[in-house]
């Protein structure tokens, strides 16, 4: 069989075709090309016939490279031409197309960061009518997605009117209220919560129309607003209410202006279900100066106020005779030394949750607030705060003589719960946030007591704390693994349940994916479970 290749016939070429061979060593070649010598008979000869071959051959080659590229443009040339057809029909078969409409609701939800509280989310969202910003930069991609948040209500349900971002020409108007009401009727009938900031640095005639002309829009929806916040001190404009416009409202949050004037004043509204009053201060003033009217005090049964002086605290929660929940937050330190203030006792409050992240510079503040209450009714206590104020909260306790079933700590959390007074109630513990692991190490010890008697929390049901990265899972500071120290007290208290009464105790704990999976693993939490224990873990 032959297999020689056959030369190209148009050009000649074969690639097992070999190379001319050189008729003379390079030294010659190069000492002739060097000098005017001219070769011998014998050498002219052979290198002509080099010549003559090495010309031909390159001849081949040039034709061949010019052969080629010509296929190889019209190759590229085809390429080009079809690649572009492909794709768009790859395109189309992508499976993202395949996403169930339900889906995308749920991934712009979160896209738009309804998943966070409303206060969080107003504080990062720019304003309702920015066509940049979710839900409707969605429906700029195409038509599925238009369609799907047209047809999507929850969407629409938090509205934030922003003036000091809004563009307030009067050539603008015409479409800000368009785009308001747009904004309204895709939320169809559902409840709204809804934020307003319609304060203005500037004072003009044409600002005035404008704030006026949007507030009427909105007010045309308060009926369905559930929730408030009114921002930069400004109200709703009393004189265009009635009676019926706030039949949902159940919360209102007063974020106060940073203004050092100003009276104080009351927001004249009727809203029959409102339950919840909100109140942030402002850093220029302590004083709070927006305040529900008379009438509103006897429903009101949460009250929540972070960013003012404690005593501004005790002036004001005596006006709510109904009180069952309170919340301070970030209490201001006083440039005035704290006086003796006497006892304020709210005999109907359930819940009281304290917060606090500058506890050097507030600790006089909190201390007075503490001593200056008493709350026999108290089910649930939440303390975020530096342990120095744990004997602050153990008078709390001793002058209140309260019940006390759930605690939320935070990280000096084994301070709090060793300076308990009355633990026979406590149904359940809460560690959040950052803590060490001293702290854990001491509120599991609290809890889990000796076998000689019976647990200093025998009612107790429920243990919850977040195990981070900082918490080594493999071997503590102290020498203590986690989970050795969890099957300690969770096998004692399940072995004495029966015999003593002692609440069987539930496990829930918080940790890294890492972390989660070791612990997941781990032959002492199958060891609890297989005995009936519940040891829960819960990955982020």
């Amino acid at each position: 069989m032959n297999t020689e290749e056959s030369a190209c016939p148009q050009c000649g070429y074969s690639s097992k075709r070999k190379l001319p061979v050189s008729p003379s060593d390079s030294s010659r070649i190069a000492e002739l090309c060097f000098t005017s010598q001219c070769p011998t008979v014998e050498e002219e000869k052979s290198f002509q016939s080099f010549v003559g071959e090495g010309q031909s051959f390159l001849n081949n080659l040039d034709t061949r490279i010019a052969l080629m590229k010509t296929s190889i443009q019209a190759l590229e040339n085809t390429r080009e031409l079809l690649k572009p057809v492909v794709m768009q029909y790859k395109e189309s078969l992508n499976p993202i197309r395949r996403v169930p409409s339900d889906v995308w609701g749920h991934i712009f939800f979160y896209g738009s960061g309804y998943d966070k509280d409303h206060e969080e989310y107003f504080d990062s969202a720019s304003h309702s009518l920015d066509l940049n910003s979710p839900p409707w930069v969605y429906g700029r991609v195409c038509r599925q997605w238009k369609d799907i948040i047209h047809n999507m209500p929850s969407l629409w349900t938090r509205v934030k009117m922003n003036l000091h971002k809004m563009q307030t020409s009067d050539s603008r108007i015409t479409m800000v209220l368009l785009l308001i009401s747009i904004y309204f009727r895709r939320s169809k009938t559902l409840p709204l919560i809804v934020y307003l900031d319609m304060s203005s640095p500037e004072s003009s005639p044409s600002i005035s129309d404008f704030i006026t002309n949007i507030s009427n829009v909105v007010l045309t929806h308060s009926w369905r607003w559930k929730s408030l916040v009114l921002a930069g001190g400004q109200g709703t404009g009393a004189t265009s209410v009635s009676e019926d416009d706030f039949i949902s409202l159940e919360r209102i949050e007063i974020r106060e202006s940073d203004s050092r004037d100003g009276p104080t004043s009351s927001l004249e509204i009727v809203a029959p279900k409102l339950r919840a009053w909100s109140t942030v201060g402002s850093r220029w003033s302590n004083s709070v100066k927006i305040m529900p009217t008379s009438l509103l005090f006897h429903q009101i049964t949460d009250y929540s106020i972070s960013a003012v002086a404690s005593s501004e605290v005790l002036k004001i929660i005596p006006q709510f005779p109904n009180l069952r929940k309170l919340s301070v937050r970030g209490l201001l330190a006083s440039n005035n030394s704290p006086s003796s203030e006497p006892v304020l006792c709210l005999p109907k409050l359930n819940e009281f949750s304290i917060e606090q992240y500058n506890p050097l510079t507030a600790f006089p503040a909190l201390t007075a607030l503490l001593d200056s209450l008493s709350c026999p009714a108290l089910t649930r206590l939440t303390v975020i705060a530096s342990g120095i104020i744990s004997d602050a909260v153990k008078r709390f306790e001793m002058r209140s003589k309260f019940p006390l079933k759930h605690l939320i700590v935070g990280r000096d959390a084994g301070k709090f719960v060793k300076g308990l007074l009355n633990p026979l109630v406590l149904q359940s513990i809460v560690i959040r946030g950052d803590h060490s692991f001293s702290s854990v190490h001491l509120v599991l010890s609290e809890i889990t007591g000796t076998d000689a008697q019976i647990p200093p929390f025998p009612d107790l049901r429920e243990l919850q704390f977040y195990w981070s990265q900082s918490l080594s899972m493999s071997m503590s500071p102290v020498g203590f693994e986690v989970m050795d120290m969890i099957y300690d007290c969770v096998n004692s208290r399940t072995q004495r349940s029966s015999a003593t009464g002692v609440a069987p105790l539930k496990m829930l704990i918080t940790a890294s994916d890492e972390q989660a999976r070791k612990m997941l693993n781990h032959p002492l939490r199958r060891d609890l479970c297989s005995k009936g224990a519940v040891v829960d873990i819960i990955a982020l």
